[in-house]
Order: structure tokens, then sequence, then C-alpha cells
């Protein structure tokens, strides 16, 4: 991100400059980019269920009648750390304009499964720019 790669590439941020991370949804302007920021956060919300993923937490202690309580507390952190965290490391290595991007969404790529994640999509586009 910074230009520790083979290329010397200092390829962080720069998509935040241009095209920006937030892109414009239904309106122009701040009005569009808010829109578009509300509606990531609402696809978000359905792959992020909180019940299900306590359940996950209790299943990995070695006593979860004793640690179900700091598990769910720990929830929280562990959804900014890995699930918002990940994101924004995400967003500095792809555009949001990126024509593959901007194709899984609107369902026209042909891509399924991880093909069309967002971080599958990066690591390409890093391999493109002759990254290993």
């Amino acid at each position: 991100m910074v230009g520790g790669n083979p290329q010397g590439d200092k390829y962080g941020f720069r998509h935040w400059q241009a095209p920006g991370p937030f892109a414009e949804y239904l309106h122009q302007a701040d009005l569009g980019r808010f829109e578009g920021f509300l509606a990531g956060i609402w696809y978000a919300a359905f792959t992020c269920v909180g019940p299900e993923y306590i359940s996950m937490i209790a299943a990995e202690a070695k006593h979860p009648r004793l640690y179900l309580k700091s598990a769910f507390k720990t929830a929280y952190w562990r959804f900014g750390v890995f699930f918002i965290g990940s994101s924004l490391c995400v967003g500095t290595i792809i555009a949001s304009d990126d024509p593959i991007v901007v194709a899984v969404a609107n369902g026209k790529s042909g891509r399924s499964g991880a093909a069309s994640s967002p971080y599958v999509i990066a690591m390409e586009n890093l391999g493109r720019l002759g990254v290993q």
C-alpha cells in the first residue's frame, strides 16, 4: 500500500482521490454519496447477523455458559475489526468505479461465487499491475 511491493507502486489511497471513496447512488453530489453509503450499510446489515454470529463465538469457547456474556460484548469489536476494517483496506486498493465491480453490481459480469467478491477483484487488479 505504501510502496513495499515488487513494483514499488504506492497505490494506497489513490482511489480515495479519484473517483473517491463514496459512489453516488440515486442523486448527484453529496446527497448521492450519502445515499450510496446508506445503501452499502443496508446491504451489509443482511450479511452480518448478530445471533448467529454469537452462537458461533459460543461454539468456540471451552465453557460457553461462562463466556457467552463476554462473547456477546466482543462480537461488535469483531464486526468492527474484521468487516469494517477489511472493507476499508479493500477500498484503498480498488476503485468504486472499477469496471469489474460495476458489472458485478449490475449482474452483468458472468461471475459468481468467490470470483465476484471485491476482495478477489482487488487481488486480481494487483496481479494486473504486476504485483504477485
